[in-house]
């Protein structure tokens, strides 16, 4: 009996110190920053497209942080503040003018930050400080104007649809140019007939010239 109470005592025991393990992680965002002297910036967004606690913060590539905290602030829930904490070893390349932008791992992965520093000679950003934020792109955005742009493009073909038909069937000027026959062939005479002006008027234009070239001769 004593046994199996001590075996209780050591599972409870491990099962407490591997929660306060993760919840350490958590809080401190990844396991790197255990170990690692941080600092903490902020960026305020309108929406966050999901993000959550704990999510990677990187910069090139490369995690240097996580998402400490979120949460709205002010009257209105359009403004939302996203806290990162990051390792000191980056807080260089931080400045007022960093952006902040929420990307996504591959077309439906988890999301992260990604930090764009500028070539600028901005003020560097204190621990606590504010860095600009970079509004996602909304993918029930863009399905709403694909979906739009697929209904313009059906409502143009079906337009079109309609215009062929109307010439098919001899309406408006063009359709009745197309499928008159007696209009056709009205139109193939006085094509010809201009086409024989055109000659015969080039035929007189030379004999003028004959007789200038005749007359200069005769001088």
């Amino acid at each position: 009996m004593y046994q199996k109470l001590g075996t209780a005592k050591l599972g409870i025991f491990i099962f407490v110190g591997s929660v306060l393990l993760v919840t350490i992680i958590f809080v401190l965002g990844n396991k790197e920053a255990l170990f690692k002297s941080t600092f903490t910036i902020k960026a305020y967004f309108q929406n966050v497209e999901g993000l959550r606690n704990g999510a990677p913060v990187r910069l090139s590539g490369v995690d240097v942080g996580a998402v400490k905290d979120i949460r709205i602030i002010g009257d209105r829930a359009s403004t939302i503040e996203v806290t990162m904490r990051l390792v000191s070893d980056v807080k260089r390349f931080i400045r007022k003018d960093t952006e902040a932008g929420i990307e996504t791992e591959g077309l439906v992965g988890y999301k992260f930050i990604a930090l764009y520093v500028k070539e600028s000679k901005a003020e560097q950003v204190e621990d606590g400080g504010a860095i600009l934020a970079r509004e996602p792109v909304s993918f029930a955005k863009v399905i709403e104007e694909t979906q739009g742009i697929m209904a313009y493009t059906k409502e143009m073909t079906k337009n079109l649809a309609d215009i062929v038909a109307k010439v098919n069937n001899g309406e408006g000027t063009l359709g009745k140019l197309l499928n008159d026959d007696q209009l056709y062939y009205s139109t193939a005479k006085i094509t010809e007939s201009a086409a024989n002006s055109l000659d015969s008027v080039t035929a007189d234009l030379r004999d003028v010239v004959e007789i200038y070239n005749e007359l200069g001769r005769g001088l």
